[in-house]
Parts: structure tokens; C-alpha cells; sequence
């Protein structure tokens, strides 16, 4: 393999958010696990060949993660590229009937924009005094945390907690997920209780 394409390969996947990599020693030789963002489309751990350096373990988990990647058809045939997600549209090409289609719109930069709208439990729903009030504690759940654990700050792992305090009562939601360089959280909003606020 041509070791300055390899080298392409590796800065590609240097751009990447997020990602991270660990090695392992066997008898004195060294492999590379590779873990690319959670957004990715390749989720899985990349586990490269075994090597005598640490600068050849690395290349061969960019070669196998490239090789993945372009199955995946993230990846161009000619020179490993990062394919494009949207196409150029050329103004002149246009009809009217794109334009009053109801499909996003693109802006300078190419990317697709959408009309962002507010849930109606969100919106004029600030606190009245002498009118009840619900709170809804917010819990966080740590079910993925990243490599080196010990170099971050835990925001949650306090005994001040997060919660919302509105004059709307939100209807139930599903636990999601929240990535943050932490880690993926768990997030479950939990009714706690119905108050009545003073004008103090």
C-alpha cells in the first residue's frame, strides 16, 4: 500500500469530531483500536492488524476503517474522498415549480434549511405568581462514557440538578440520547411535582 495515501487517509479521519483511538501492546508489537464520532455512520470499534510500531498500527486501522468506510459508500472510488451530501443546484436549470415546491431550501454554504417550530408547551409558558406551576426534574444517564474518562468534567455528576419549571403541563417523552465529549447520555424528563409560586 502507497504509505502517501495512507497518509491522506489519516488526515481525513484526523478531521473527524470527536474521534478517538487507543493502542494495546502484544510481546512488544502494537494494534490500534479506532472509535469514529457517534455520528458517524460506522459505529462499531475498528480494530487494525498488529504491527512492530505504533506509527504502522495506525495505518493499518486507517487502511481497514477507509476499506469500511467506502463500503459504506461515505468514501469516493478515486481518491478515498468524503462524499458530498448535496449537490450544487445551478439557478439558471431551476423551474418555478421548484421553487414553490415545498422542499428546504439551500443557502450560500450549501445546506439544507428548514422552518423551525417551537412545541406548544413551550411557548408562553412562563411562571405566574398565584397560578400552579409544574416542575419537571431532568435526569441524566451515563450508558456510554469515552476512552480516557478520567481527563473530564462531569457536569451531572453533581447534587444540583437540572429541572423545568412551567405553567404548561408536557405531555410524556420517551427517553433519548444526548452526546456530548463526555460520553452519550441517557436524558428522561421526570414529572415531580405541581406548585404555586408567590410573588416572591
Amino acid at each position: 500500500v502507497d504509505p502517501i495515501q495512507l497518509q491522506k487517509i489519516k488526515d481525513i479521519l484526523k478531521k473527524l469530531p470527536t474521534d478517538a483511538s487507543k493502542y494495546s501492546s502484544i510481546n512488544n508489537l502494537f494494534q490500534c483500536h479506532l472509535f469514529l464520532p457517534l455520528n458517524s455512520p460506522l459505529r462499531d470499534e475498528v480494530i487494525g492488524d498488529v504491527m512492530p510500531t505504533k506509527r504502522l498500527a495506525k495505518r493499518a486501522v486507517a487502511l481497514k476503517a477507509s476499506i469500511m468506510l467506502h463500503e459504506l459508500k461515505e468514501l469516493d472510488d478515486n481518491h478515498l474522498f468524503p462524499v458530498p451530501r448535496l449537490n450544487v443546484i445551478d439557478d439558471e436549470s431551476s423551474t418555478e415549480d421548484e421553487e414553490n415546491s415545498a422542499a428546504p431550501q439551500l443557502n450560500k454554504e450549501n445546506i439544507a434549511v428548514y422552518n423551525r417550530r417551537l412545541p406548544g408547551c413551550f411557548s408562553n409558558c412562563r411562571p405566574v405568581p398565584g397560578q400552579p406551576c409544574f416542575v419537571y426534574a431532568i435526569d441524566f444517564t451515563l450508558i456510554k462514557p469515552c476512552l480516557d474518562i478520567t481527563k473530564l468534567y462531569f457536569p451531572f455528576a453533581v447534587d444540583t440538578k437540572l429541572a423545568i419549571l412551567t405553567s404548561k403541563v408536557i405531555p410524556a417523552i420517551c427517553p433519548f440520547p444526548v452526546i456530548t465529549r463526555a460520553g452519550e447520555f441517557l436524558v428522561n424528563l421526570c414529572g415531580a411535582d405541581s406548585v404555586i409560586l408567590d410573588q416572591s
